[in-house]
């Protein structure tokens, strides 16, 4: 899952990268800043779980990554709208 994380982040990055200079659009940003605290929230308690060895906390945060999948699909959609 940390590697799911990581490749997301690229993906993420190079995304954001495409728009280039200009101006970001309000709604774009705020997608971007909603689904990062998602993300930073879900890591800080992998990594504490996972040092904890608590693999009942881990099982249950699995479900949460639902929440981040659909933030990542709309902010996706989003950029390549703005993009186009």
């Amino acid at each position: 899952d940390l590697e799911r994380i990581g490749d997301l982040a690229k993906n993420i990055a190079k995304r954001v990268s495409a728009v280039g200079q200009s101006a970001t659009p309000r709604n774009l940003s705020h997608g971007i800043d909603a689904m990062a605290d998602l993300v930073l929230v879900q890591l800080r308690g992998v990594v504490e779980h996972y040092v904890s060895r608590n693999a009942g906390a881990l099982k249950e945060l699995r479900a949460d990554d639902q929440k981040i999948d659909v933030k990542y699909t709309a902010v996706f959609r989003e950029l390549l709208t703005y993009m186009m």
